[in-house]
């Protein structure tokens, strides 16, 4: 995935979009006002690793936008800009998390997410490790989450090997610093999550868009099960619908059954000289 670099800590970094710079507006005498997303790059030019890291993202934003399709006050969002500094908005310094989720701001579309508009930075941000990003998502991007974002959780998933790490900010006991600390997650590769209280993320392994691997899932924490995509869904209710169908056709396959047998009992007591629609 593309880099997210902050512009005081890598000066060398000089890629930006090919959208042009947005002019400055003034608000009166020499005060600007801050450029919001419309007026941003929202475009890194930066290709996905690979379908795997594409399937992923998609399996990360579904489920939790099919489970709080009611909610309007949440943003899930994958390979979407953030910007946090004015600075880097002037030397359009663009980055894109993999996928980030954040609370208490409006549902809407956006072309990218502007900390000083939306109030708040993401409450959690998912990283998906390749051998060409695995040095910067450990290094850069987790100093800048940690330093100059604020981010509170901090995911670190490789899509080829099922690795999981996690990270939440704290205080460190030694110098009183606010930095991340791992999680242990133990044997079962999963955890509560802060940002979704009810829900958590586990390794799970499984199909999922016609390929086999552990991939990164959300899970209802009261039960266990896995958050179903919209596909799987669909094939509950398939089922739930063909089991339906099957029980509504042995319904009547017996009724068809009692009518056969009240038929012959009737023609039977006719032979008998018994009119049964008079007994």
């Amino acid at each position: 995935m593309a880099e997210l670099h902050d512009t005081k800590i890598l000066e060398q970094d000089t890629a930006a979009p090919s959208s042009v710079k947005p002019p400055r507006r003034i608000l009166f005498d020499d005060v600007e006002m801050p450029p919001t997303e419309d007026e941003l790059p929202y475009d890194d030019g930066e290709p996905m690793e690979s379908d795997r890291h594409a399937l992923q993202i998609t399996l990360l934003k579904e489920p939790l936008q099919l489970v709080w399709a009611e909610r309007d006050n949440v943003c899930v969002a994958g390979n979407l800009g953030v910007y946090y500094s004015l600075e880097q908005a002037d030397k359009q310094n663009f980055r894109a998390p993999d996928f980030f989720l954040a609370v208490d701001v409006q549902r809407r579309a956006r072309k990218s997410y502007v900390i000083w508009f939306e109030g708040k930075a993401p409450d959690l941000v998912v990283e998906l490790l390749s051998d060409s990003t695995a040095a910067a998502d450990r290094g850069l991007k987790k100093q800048i989450y940690q330093d100059n974002m604020r981010v509170p959780e901090y995911i670190l998933f490789d899509v080829e090997t099922g690795q999981l790490e996690a990270y939440r900010l704290g205080i460190t006991t030694d110098d009183l610093h606010i930095a991340y600390r791992e999680i242990a997650l133990g044997r079962e590769s999963s955890f509560m999550t802060a940002a979704a209280p009810d829900f958590g993320l586990m390794c799970w392994e499984g199909e999922y868009g016609n390929m086999w691997g552990t991939w990164l899932r959300w899970f209802d924490g009261r039960t266990g099960e896995v958050l179903p995509t919209g596909a799987e869904m669909a094939k509950v209710e398939r089922k739930r619908a063909d089991e339906e169908s099957k029980r509504a056709e042995k319904i009547a396959d017996q009724l068809d059954t009692e009518r056969e047998k009240v038929a012959r009992m009737a023609a039977k007591l006719r032979t008998l000289g018994i009119n049964p629609d008079e007994a």
